[in-house]
């Protein structure tokens, strides 16, 4: 872990920081093409709005984080391209989440926690994070309910945010029951008696819900990026609760307290695992990383510490390939392969902080293999293939072309 160096040069007032570097642009103009087929595909070749993974190589057939990426990239490209029908099927896909959610009390008898079935056996609150981080972004751009609309989708997105921070918080005083397949089953012995008044840590970190069949409460670095940091971003900005503000900047200051000096974070999970993760937990981590600055929140809690975030950069632009793919794909799972697109929004962070050249160069680098064969070969890379590759792949280019487009405006600048 490395020696805290709270360095506040980057990390200026607004009133006094100095002017954000922009993209050249080529590259804004290369990602807005690559941007606009991702979307025509999300919209012609997938059922988005019925959450299934339809026409797709995933070898899940549904899932709540992977179509909550495709949702959420329609609904930034709704407002790069002015496209109201990329806006209202991402609308949709929230519709079908909220109608998805399962209800019951918390463990302190509070009358209503919210979960998902994540669409496989286990209950995670990391990836329900990610679909709920989209919800908050749907409930920004959703139009305002007129006085004869009986769906108000706002209020339902925002009673589905709150039932599920309601989950997290104070836990649940029975176990969750899984209905996603026959014979699912979260609770390993049946009984139904894993319950817990929390799946916060008190560190600042999240444990993970129901994994492996099994109550899983230990510190996991996805669940406390996604939904401690994201998540939590997302709802401080849009109710200004001081519980969510401290939060997801205590979610982030643990993530970046666990940068090691090669600038990667450790994958925390319980029970162990040997299999790399180290991409996987920096697109994550970058997801909170984003929202809790776009928030404002790390200036004023503990400033962010330079030295991780600088040591996460050199990891990626080090461990580029030529080709500009960020990862070996000689190496690297697939699971790492296809998750690790939005660390190029990490590098775009940081050359807004501090105009490092060198990370405008890695990204112009990725950019450019995206617009390769290679990049949409499915024995490659699988954009326009796999939902999950370019889910990620569209939010990064959604924020090349207008800036954090794919978190909710809320507090932003």
């Amino acid at each position: 872990m490395f020696l805290l160096l709270l360095l506040t040069a980057c990390m200026l007032p607004p009133s006094t920081a100095a002017p954000t570097p922009s993209a050249p642009a080529a590259l804004t103009s290369s990602a807005k093409s690559i941007l606009k087929n991702i979307s025509d595909w999300i919209i012609t070749e997938t059922s988005l709005p019925t959450n299934n993974l339809t026409n797709t190589a995933d070898h899940l057939k549904t899932s709540i984080f992977i179509n909550a990426n495709l949702a959420r990239t329609l609904l930034a490209s709704s407002q790069i391209f002015q496209n109201d029908h990329y806006l209202e099927v991402g609308l949709q896909w929230c519709d079908e989440l909220v109608r998805l959610q399962h209800n019951q009390p918390t463990h302190d008898g509070r009358p209503v926690g919210g979960w998902w079935d994540t669409g496989y056996s286990d209950l995670f609150i990391a990836d329900t994070g990610t679909a709920v981080t989209c919800l908050a972004l749907c409930y920004d751009l959703a139009p305002p309910s007129t006085k004869d609309d009986i769906s108000n989708r706002r209020d339902k997105y925002m009673s589905a945010m709150l039932n599920f921070a309601e989950f997290v918080v104070n836990g649940t005083d029975t176990t969750p029951r899984c209905d996603f397949s026959p014979g699912c089953d979260y609770d390993g012995g049946g009984n139904n008696t894993e319950t817990t008044a929390t799946w916060l840590v008190g560190d600042g970190s999240l444990g993970d819900g129901y994994y492996m069949k099994k109550l899983n409460l230990p510190s996991y670095t996805i669940a406390t990026a996604t939904t401690g940091g994201a998540f939590f971003a997302e709802m401080f900005a849009l109710t200004g609760r001081k519980d969510f503000q401290e939060m997801s900047s205590g979610a982030v200051t643990w993530l970046l307290d666990k940068v090691q000096q090669n600038g990667t974070i450790p994958y925390y999970i319980y029970p162990p695992t040997t299999v790399p993760h180290e991409y996987q937990c920096t697109s994550y981590s970058a997801e909170a990383i984003i929202d809790v600055d776009l928030r404002h929140l790390l200036p004023s809690i503990s400033p962010i510490n330079m030295t991780s975030s600088k040591a996460m950069i050199e990891y990626l632009l080090k461990n580029q390939q030529e080709s500009g793919e960020l990862v070996d794909p000689s190496k690297a799972s697939i699971g790492e392969q296809q998750r690790s697109p939005r660390a190029v929004s990490l590098l775009q962070w940081w050359h807004e902080k501090t105009g490092d050249p060198k990370a405008l160069e890695g990204i112009e680098k990725y950019v450019h293999f995206l617009t390769t064969k290679t990049a949409f070969d499915p024995s490659k890379y699988g954009i326009n293939s796999y939902a999950l590759v370019t889910g990620f792949v569209g939010l990064a280019m959604a924020d090349i072309v207008l800036p954090w487009s794919t978190f909710s405006r809320g507090m932003k600048n």
